[in-house]
C-alpha cells in the first residue's frame, strides 16, 4: 500500500481544517467547520496556557519573537537530527 503525505501550510485554521478534511476525504458542512475551527482554538489556547507561551493563533513568524538564540539553536539541530534525509523543504520565513 502506498503512503499519502499532505503537506500544510498555515494560513489560517478555517483553511487548514478544509484541507485536512479534503485529504482524508471526509465532507464538513459549515457548521461542522466552525466547531473543528473553535474547538482546534481552544486546544492551541489551553497548550500555550500550560507552556506559558503567547502564541498568536497564526501570526506568521511569531516564533521569531518567543525562542531565544538557544531555543533556536535546538530546534535546528534536533530538525537537522529528524529531517536530515527528508527531501521535503518547507519555508519558516514568509
Amino acid at each position: 500500500m502506498g503512503s499519502r503525505v499532505s503537506a500544510l501550510v498555515f494560513q489560517d485554521l478555517v483553511t487548514m481544517v478544509e484541507q485536512l478534511a479534503r485529504f482524508l476525504g471526509v465532507s464538513c458542512d459549515k457548521a461542522q467547520l466552525e466547531s473543528l475551527t473553535e474547538h482546534c482554538h481552544q486546544l492551541v489556547d489551553q497548550c500555550c496556557n500550560a507552556e506559558a507561551l503567547p502564541v498568536g493563533r497564526g501570526r506568521v513568524g511569531l516564533w521569531k519573537d518567543i525562542f531565544t538564540v538557544s531555543m533556536n539553536e535546538k530546534f535546528d539541530l534536533v530538525y537537522k537530527q529528524k529531517m536530515g534525509k527528508c527531501d521535503l523543504t518547507f519555508d519558516f520565513y514568509l
